[in-house]
């Protein structure tokens, strides 16, 4: 006789909210769309929205919901449905909860992101744009270098045959939905100009600093 599997009935979590104890719904701001608009339609009074304008002050300017960004509502199950946390995703990592559950509370948070290291190089046959978008790379790897080297060599004169070779991080972001939300630093590179070797090294000498350094130990930043 086969015993049947326990179901998981581990709860859900979202942005740190037990998400299975409400009503979940997402969208993204429409144009001119306010936050207390999207409050106020969830069944929350303007004197109390009035307060949690208050209460964001000192964390996030209510004014500066953007359009087409993403949020989610956390509704009562019961029969008022009245919104009790409301999150805006300010960009693909960070966002603010306005958390209505036990007075007012506003507060910012962060999404797991996964990092992975990868490694690219190409020859250049044009410019260092187009062959980067030809090897279907981030453009961003092209700015990306253009500020590490900005001192050292003249991407205006980037000839046919010159190269690279980078070591850099890709960024997902680590959730039910793991999601490519670009790349991260170029930790290290290797770039031939002229025939001459230019390489770069990201060091990171605190929690809120880091530079790129040659392989002789010295800053790539010139005074």
């Amino acid at each position: 006789i086969l015993e049947k599997k326990d179901v998981d009935k581990s709860p859900l979590f979202i942005y740190g909210i037990q998400a299975d104890s409400f009503l979940v719904t997402t969208g993204k701001i429409k144009n001119n769309q306010t936050l207390g608009e999207i409050l106020y339609s969830n069944h929350v009074d303007h004197p109390e929205i009035h307060q949690i304008v208050l209460k964001s002050k000192e964390t996030f300017d209510v004014r500066r919901i953007n359009t087409n960004k993403k949020y989610t509502l956390f509704c009562a199950k019961d029969s008022t449905k009245k919104a009790k946390c409301f999150v805006y995703e300010e960009d693909a990592i960070n966002y603010i909860v306005f958390d209505l559950r036990e007075g007012i509370d506003v507060y910012r948070g962060k999404k797991e992101v996964l990092v992975k290291l990868k490694t690219a190089s190409s020859t250049i046959n044009s410019s260092l744009w187009l062959t980067i978008n030809h090897q279907g790379l981030s453009d961003k790897i092209a700015a990306e270098l253009s500020t590490i080297y900005a001192w050292t060599i003249d991407f205006f004169k980037i000839q046919r045959g010159d190269s690279f070779k980078i070591y850099y991080e890709d960024r997902y972001i680590n959730d039910e939905d793991t999601s490519y939300i670009g790349i991260g630093k170029i930790l290290a590179s290797e770039f031939i100009h002229k025939g001459q070797k230019f390489y770069s090294f990201y060091y990171k000498e605190n929690a809120d600093y880091g530079d790129y350094y040659d392989d002789e130990g010295k800053t790539l930043r010139k005074a």
